[in-house]
């Protein structure tokens, strides 16, 4: 590795270990035994979807927003036993990268993949599993890289589910690489019943 490519994978380290430490001061006191142990399967291959919002077979909401970098999540099926969960942002500011937990009960849900879909370019997915749920996101590597902005999908979560329904998923402790205002977590948790 040469020293910018060092520098690069800093990078994506960084915006990772900001966002667990985030999550850990928020939570002082708790035990987290399983913290950062384990890693979940990168989802399907990456597809460079950019920003298109209400693709086909998109049944939610063509206009939603709750201002500048506002971040929701959307049930996009249950199938087969497994759940798809879109994290959509509206109005977001220039990113390159970003990442934010998913909050479930792994009693009931079982992590089974992360999709991104937002940042253009060779975008790097990262997924942790913790004993709260999982952290997903990533970055696009490289100093002068375009950054994408507007309305769109972050990524999408795959979910088996393991227990009985019903079953809340909430997102906490959001973070966007090359952004210093509020992240607007937009929803109360969303419920995935049978």
């Amino acid at each position: 590795m040469d020293e910018e490519e060092i520098d690069e994978f800093i990078a994506v380290a960084d915006l990772f270990v900001a966002a667990l430490q985030q999550n850990s001061v928020g939570e002082e006191g708790d035990d987290h035994e399983d913290e950062g142990d384990h890693h979940g399967e990168e989802g399907d291959d990456h597809e460079d979807e950019g920003d298109h919002h209400g693709e086909e077979g998109d049944d939610h909401e063509d206009e939603w927003s709750s201002g500048p970098n506002s971040v929701r999540l959307v049930l996009k099926s249950i199938t087969d036993g497994i759940v798809e969960v879109d994290i959509e942002v509206a109005e977001s500011e220039p990113i390159s990268g970003w990442s934010m937990l998913v909050n479930y009960d792994p009693d009931i849900l079982q992590f089974k993949g992360f999709t991104p879909k937002f940042v253009k370019g060779a975008f790097i997915p990262l997924s942790m599993e913790s004993a709260e749920g999982v952290e997903v996101g990533g970055a696009v590597l490289g100093m002068k890289v375009a950054k994408t902005e507007g309305d769109g999908i972050l990524g999408t979560i795959k979910l088996a589910i393991v227990g009985t329904l019903p079953c809340e998923i909430s997102l906490a402790n959001p973070s966007f690489r090359g952004v210093d205002s509020d992240i607007i977590l937009e929803q109360e948790p969303l419920e995935i019943a049978p």
